[in-house]
């Protein structure tokens, strides 16, 4: 079953012209660049302040797809988006880590300011590791 949402996405809503994204949710998705679907696995740490309210997950990727020449050349890489069921989680925040001149890594942080994106990241990283036969598993501190 395949189910549709019409999402505007935050960095359009002030702008009431700005285009509406058709998006089918069919899987839980990474991308970089909207409609382009990042086939590399990260590896993700997630850090929690002591009073619980805010963290950073940090989703590093090594030679991504994405810094495919044929891919790249297309459009530029404007963050990256955690689509799921539920919508997009939008990071700007993107390094990338060369070699010999060649971008080898490419590392997303995403900043959790409350516990209500804590909630919305551990939602996206549970529903990504089941489509992709991963283990998460959340430690009892973190359960709060």
């Amino acid at each position: 079953m395949v189910r549709q949402r019409t999402l505007t996405p935050p960095f359009a809503g002030s702008n009431p012209s700005a285009p509406v994204l058709n998006i089918y949710f069919m899987t839980v998705k990474i991308q970089f660049i909207l409609g382009i679907d990042e086939k590399i696995i990260p590896e993700i740490r997630l850090t929690k302040s002591n009073n619980a309210s805010t963290g950073t997950a940090i989703f590093q990727f090594k030679n991504p797809n994405i810094f495919n020449e044929e891919i790249n050349e297309r459009k530029a890489i404007t963050g990256m988006y955690l689509i799921d069921n539920e919508g997009i989680i939008i990071t700007k925040r993107l390094i990338t880590y060369f070699k010999n001149g060649k971008p080898q890594i490419l590392e997303a942080i995403y900043i959790i300011k409350n516990s209500d994106e804590w909630e919305r990241v551990t939602r996206f990283l549970t529903r990504f590791s089941e489509s992709n036969n991963l283990t998460f598993i959340q430690t009892e501190k973190n359960k709060k």
